[in-house]
């Protein structure tokens, strides 16, 4: 019975807009005689309606009356299915008419359910069962409730993955299935690509349909954004149409997955493509011109469409080169130089060659000093300073610490 009420009034609440109003009756009939008696629920609002050509068809599992990419009423298409289930498991019926009669739009559902009166003999039952039913509203109502952004600002390599969605219960159950990752929240396509520049996750899982902005617009934005171009993108959406999943393809999606989906799949999906960004560090640490540290791996071609980031490692590397003997230039001076936030410029170095932007500048530093050392005749102390350290001492426990030899032992060996 809540299950019925709570469907018909959700359905109710999204499709009225302001100012509008929904109203529930509840009458008892007596169509046969004292005994068996009728529980009659009307559920009507003043909302879009129904067209007349979709009302046999909204009882169906998964048919949305809004099938548009930016719908602005959240929905998986399993509310009314599940209703008639319900009124058929209680031995009921259920009709809708749009629009009611005496109105002009709006829908009106009517619920008819058999409703025998017994004899209580006391009311030792129904206080026993009040405890019982107090009990599972509030386990129901604390697995609703359970915070979803988890462990965000934990400073382990733990990977954050952005989860777009605009069905709560889609979110809690994704999230579920998400428990060894760090996790955040958008509602919507707007809302997910604000989160995405603002905090650089590892990874973003998306649904299609959403309000404000859809999935496919967030990901044309999103690969757009030099903060952003180089996060994978999983697509979990109802739109399994092949147009649809082209153009997911098309606007930057790594991978296109269907409603409902397998979890294992998932998983491993997500799994694969953080290895794959993984693999790629090999490449942009090459690009940047640094040597691979330790022991030698197979090459790594990088994708066509990895252009936005050959382009941002050679900014950012060309940025530190331009201040290479300025031993105070700094991280805060390079995130000025290349306007992102110091967050944002961690998780993108971090997520390309898998270094800190501080790192990754004396990475730069010694890079350079290892080319000098094997092109000139200068001495170590003129080199170390003209990369940057002003300090030879420190520069060759940095050099020895990185690459396993002293400067000097790094000349004559090359």
């Amino acid at each position: 019975m809540r299950q019925i009420i709570t469907n018909l009034l959700s359905n109710a609440l999204k499709f009225t807009p302001e100012k509008g109003n929904v109203y529930v009756t509840l009458n008892l009939d007596s169509p046969n005689n004292e005994i068996t008696k009728q529980l009659v629920i009307k559920v009507k609002d003043t909302g879009i309606g129904i067209p007349e050509n979709q009302i046999p068809y909204i009882f169906d599992r998964f048919y949305q009356l809004d099938n548009s990419a930016t719908r602005k009423a959240e929905g998986t298409g399993i509310g009314l299915a599940l209703t008639k289930e319900l009124v058929k498991l209680l031995g009921g019926s259920i009709a809708v008419k749009s629009p009611p009669v005496g109105a002009t739009k709006g829908t009106e559902f009517t619920v008819s359910l058999p409703f025998t009166v017994v004899q209580n003999n006391g009311s030792q039952t129904a206080e026993a069962a009040t405890p019982v039913l107090k009990e599972t509203v509030q386990t129901a109502i604390q697995k609703q409730t359970v915070s979803i952004h988890r462990d965000i600002n934990d400073q382990t390599d733990t990977p954050l993955i952005l989860l777009v969605e605009d069905n709560a219960d889609v979110v809690a159950y994704t999230a579920s299935c998400l428990p060894e990752y760090k996790l955040c929240v958008g509602c919507d396509g707007r809302e997910g690509f604000d989160i995405a520049t603002e905090m650089v996750p590892d990874l973003i899982i998306t649904d299609v349909m959403m309000p404000f902005m859809d999935g496919f617009e967030m990901c044309r934005k999103l690969r757009a954004d030099e903060r952003t171009s180089h996060i994978p993108i999983i697509m979990l959406t109802a739109k399994a149409d092949m147009q649809s999943k082209l153009e997911g393809i098309e606007q930057g999606a790594d991978v296109y997955l269907e409603k409902p989906f397998n979890r294992a799949e998932l998983l491993l999906r997500i799994k694969k493509l953080l290895e794959t960004r993984q693999q790629l560090q090999q490449y942009y640490m090459k690009l940047a011109g640094i040597p691979a540290m330790g022991p030698a791996q197979t090459a790594v071609i990088a994708p066509p469409e990895a252009a936005a980031e050959n382009e941002f490692v050679i900014k950012v590397r060309g940025v530190i080169e331009e201040h290479l003997e300025d031993y105070d230039f700094s991280v805060e001076q390079l995130c000025k130089k290349i306007f992102m936030s110091h967050s944002q410029l961690h998780r993108k170095l971090h997520a390309l060659v898998g270094c800190s932007p501080n790192k990754f500048i004396r990475m730069v530093r010694l890079a350079r000093a290892q080319e000098l050392l094997v092109k000139t005749n200068d001495s170590i102390s003129t080199i170390a300073l003209a990369c940057g350290f002003n300090d030879p001492g420190y520069f060759a426990r940095v050099f020895k610490q990185e690459f396993g030899c002293t400067p000097q032992e790094w000349k004559n060996k090359s």
